[in-house]
C-alpha cells in the first residue's frame, strides 16, 4: 500500500490538486453531483471554509493523512437528494467493498430512507441501533485522487482516495452523534454552480487535467 500510494506517487502536483479543488469548491455556491448508479445530490457551500484542506504548514512536525484527498465545507442541513454508495461503506465491520448499491434518500441533511439489498439492510440496522437522530446527519464531502488507488480495496482510509471518486461522511460527532461512517461514490460527475469539473469519474477542468498529467495518471 505504501509503495502504491506514497512511494510511486508524484506528491507535489497531488498536493497542489488538494488546494485547487478546495479553492474552486469554496468559490462556488452549490456543489452538485450525479453518478451512473443513481446519485443526484446538491449541497450549499459554507464560505467559512475548512482549514484542514488549506495549504499545509511549511515547518515540520505536523500530522499528515494519506495524500490524494480534498474537500470543502458544506452546510450539513443543505444536503438534498439521493446519494448512492457503490464503492465502499464502513463501518459497520460487516461491510466494506459493496456488492450492491446502498441508496440514501436525504432531506435537509438527514437520511430519511435507506434502500438496496442485504448490505443496505445491514447499514440501516446498524444506524438504527444507535437510536440517535444525529447518526443520520450528513457530515462531510471529499474528493479522492491518489493515483495509486484505482479500485476499492475494502480499506476505507485507502478507498476514500480512489482516483476520481467522492467520499461522504455520515454521523456528525460535533452534533453529538454516537457513530460516524464513510462511504465511497464511484464515477461521479461534479458541478460547481454551472462549472463542470468532473464527468463519470474523470476530471475535465483544464487546471485539474494538467495536474492529473503531472501526476502521471493514465488517460490524461
Amino acid at each position: 500500500m505504501l509503495v502504491r500510494t506514497v512511494g510511486r506517487v508524484n506528491y507535489p502536483p497531488m498536493q497542489k490538486m488538494t488546494t485547487v479543488l478546495y479553492e474552486m469548491s469554496q468559490a462556488a455556491e452549490i456543489v452538485r453531483l450525479t453518478t451512473p448508479s443513481g446519485t443526484d445530490l446538491c449541497m450549499k457551500v459554507d464560505k467559512a471554509g475548512d482549514p484542514f484542506w488549506e495549504e499545509p504548514p511549511t515547518d515540520r512536525g505536523y500530522p499528515q493523512m494519506l495524500g490524494g484527498q480534498s474537500g470543502f465545507m458544506a452546510f450539513r442541513e443543505s444536503y438534498q437528494g439521493v446519494l448512492v454508495f457503490d464503492g465502499t461503506l464502513w463501518p459497520p465491520s460487516d461491510l466494506g467493498i459493496l456488492h450492491s448499491p446502498v441508496r440514501l434518500e436525504i432531506e435537509s441533511g438527514y437520511i430519511k430512507k435507506i434502500k438496496g439489498g442485504s448490505e443496505a439492510l445491514i447499514y440501516e440496522r446498524w444506524l438504527s441501533g444507535f437510536n440517535h437522530p444525529e447518526a443520520y446527519l450528513m457530515d462531510h464531502a471529499c474528493y479522492g485522487f491518489n493515483p495509486g488507488v484505482v479500485r476499492p480495496t475494502g480499506r476505507i482510509l485507502e478507498d476514500e482516495r480512489i482516483f476520481g471518486c467522492m467520499q461522504f461522511g455520515i454521523g456528525a460527532t460535533e452534533y453529538g452523534s454516537p457513530a460516524h461512517s464513510d462511504g465511497v461514490v464511484l464515477n461521479p460527475s461534479v458541478w460547481l454552480d454551472e462549472l463542470q469539473i468532473e464527468e463519470d469519474g474523470r476530471y475535465t477542468h483544464p487546471a485539474l487535467v494538467e495536474l492529473c498529467r503531472q501526476m502521471g495518471m493514465g488517460g490524461y
